[in-house]
């Protein structure tokens, strides 16, 4: 895969368009274009601009015969958290990022059970209300007995 393939699969992957691209890397916009348009080869220093915008190894996005970027590698995972950044990597770094904040937001615990379990929480939310609410209308009439 040549280099421009890899920076717009990564620009994709960020949800990044190329003025954002170009900001960010200090890389002038008609240079991004032609590079994305595969109309030009980035020098080296730019090459490095662009790789370390996107958040890629140089060494990955300058070898076409290299499929992933083994910075993003992690050694010493067990295989579901390989299996997690495998689908992270598919997903996207701005469908991962609302994900995790959707998580983040419901509490590690419900958002791990609702993973896990993968059954619809309202019914338990509803039982555990109905519950409560049975509760307290016993605790009314005996107050007011």
């Amino acid at each position: 895969m040549k280099y421009a393939e890899k920076l717009y699969r990564q620009l994709v992957r960020l949800g990044w368009n190329q003025q954002k691209l170009s900001r960010t890397s200090g890389v002038s916009d008609s240079e991004v274009s032609r590079i994305l348009a595969g109309k030009s080869n980035p020098g080296l220093e730019n090459a490095y601009r662009l790789s370390s915008a996107v958040g890629l190894s140089l060494d990955y996005m300058a070898n076409e015969n290299q499929t992933d970027d083994p910075v993003l590698e992690a050694a010493g995972l067990t295989e579901a958290q390989r299996e997690l950044l495998t689908l992270a990597n598919v997903m996207g770094v701005r469908q991962v990022t609302q994900l995790l904040d959707i998580a983040q937001h419901l509490g590690y615990d419900t958002a791990l059970r609702r993973l896990i379990d993968a059954r619809p929480t309202i019914q338990a939310v509803a039982a555990e209300s109905t519950a409560s609410t049975k509760a307290a209308n016993a605790a009314l009439k005996k107050s007011g007995s």
